[in-house]
């Protein structure tokens, strides 16, 4: 169960868990992934330095 929060945690540099325990956030170099805990499917992805203007 936990082998894919374990894969994670060595290419990232940060987790955080939702308070309801829902979702894990994942901060890389380039971009934040947010995962459904139930089955650790990657549900987004939002990339840094993106030019929103």
């Amino acid at each position: 169960m936990w082998g894919p929060v374990t894969c994670l945690a060595v290419r990232s540099s940060g987790l955080a868990l939702s308070p309801d325990g829902s979702r894990l956030y994942v901060g890389e170099r380039d971009s934040a992934e947010t995962y459904d805990t139930s089955n650790y499917a990657l549900t987004a992805t939002t990339y840094a330095y993106e030019e929103t203007c």
